[in-house]
């Protein structure tokens, strides 16, 4: 045990913060409106064919089917989901997994600190 990382706090945490010093792990406290339905599959169509059917990160060929209409600044941030392509790129699966998990890590660091 040791004392919580805000400064002159005197409750004992096993790591980072007590509750009452805490912070999210994202900045965002409501929950993004996601696109959904047609309209999502048109943008990812979109999307696939300005990109010329490639992984924005791996540049490996990728199938509309499995091209993930990712957002470049994630949704938990507090991004919002519009419906431009503006802040958006076609990940293939894999490229889209490692970035959330990385996005993931990123989170739940800074809930600690």
């Amino acid at each position: 045990m040791r004392f919580c990382a805000h400064p002159h706090c005197g409750e004992k945490v096993h790591n980072g913060y007590c509750p009452t010093h805490a912070r999210a792990a994202w900045g965002s406290t409501q929950p993004a409106i996601r696109i959904r339905g047609r309209k999502l599959q048109a943008l990812r169509l979109a999307l696939w064919e300005q990109q010329g059917s490639r992984c924005a990160s791996c540049q490996r060929p990728v199938l509309l089917k499995d091209m993930v209409r990712d957002h470049i600044i994630n949704l938990a941030t507090g991004a919002q989901d519009q419906p431009t392509n503006v802040g958006c790129q076609g990940l293939c699966i894999t490229c889209h997994d490692t970035k959330t998990q990385q996005e993931s890590l990123r989170g739940r660091q800074r809930n600690t600190r």
